[in-house]
């Protein structure tokens, strides 16, 4: 995600506190990552921050681009491409459709508004043949609280409900076969949302 300040030690540190990363991996791992004849070329982790996600991604893409808007445009770090914009990314992208590539959006949705998620996902649909999207779930009432409490007094950021089903719905109603988890991890009702445009996999051809 983005974020105003710049501790990314601690932020890493914290994340593997209340972020099922190992579970998470092992998901997409299985999800998408295990098909070796039909592999991702491109990654896009939207909302990178410290690259937390995007330095494993890049280990699985063949290209890997990192969006923040605390980026210097065009840096390479540990061979992730870091724009400011999805658009700078997607100008760079190859002309080749979206088969092959991954749309990645971990914890970032709630900083958004949802106009901006609105267009976002519109944009994924025509665009990734995957979507992957990791947030906090609203239906769970506490859990959903507690984060707020703590992205407003610890990372002084404003944040807004996200409701997985509804975008579930959404992606669905575009073409996407749709997978839900949930990862809750101490009192934090996390979900990961994997989807995949129908009609792409190889079974399907």
């Amino acid at each position: 995600m983005s974020f105003k300040s710049y501790n990314g030690v601690i932020r890493r540190l914290g994340r593997g506190v209340v972020l099922p990363v190992g579970r998470i991996k092992a998901v997409v791992e299985q999800e998408v990552f295990s098909e070796v004849r039909h592999p991702v070329k491109l990654c896009v982790d939207f909302g990178a921050g410290t690259r937390f996600w995007s330095d494993w991604l890049r280990t699985k893409c063949g290209c890997t681009f990192a969006v923040d808007v605390i980026y210097d445009s065009f840096q390479e770090r540990n061979g992730v491409i870091c724009v400011k914009t999805l658009q700078e990314a997607e100008e760079r992208f190859p002309d080749s459709g979206m088969e092959g590539k991954l749309f990645w959006a971990s914890d970032v949705f709630h900083h958004l508004n949802q106009e901006l998620i609105r267009g976002l996902l519109e944009n994924a649909t025509q665009s990734y043949e995957w979507i992957i999207i990791k947030d906090i779930n609203c239906h769970k009432k506490f859990g959903n609280m507690m984060n707020r409490l703590h992205d407003r007094f610890l990372n002084h950021e404003e944040v807004i409900d996200i409701d997985p089903e509804a975008i579930s719905r959404d992606l669905e109603s575009k073409g996407f076969a749709v997978r839900f988890y949930e990862m809750r991890r101490l009192w934090y009702p996390h979900f990961l949302i994997v989807a995949r445009k129908a009609g792409l996999s190889p079974e399907a051809r």
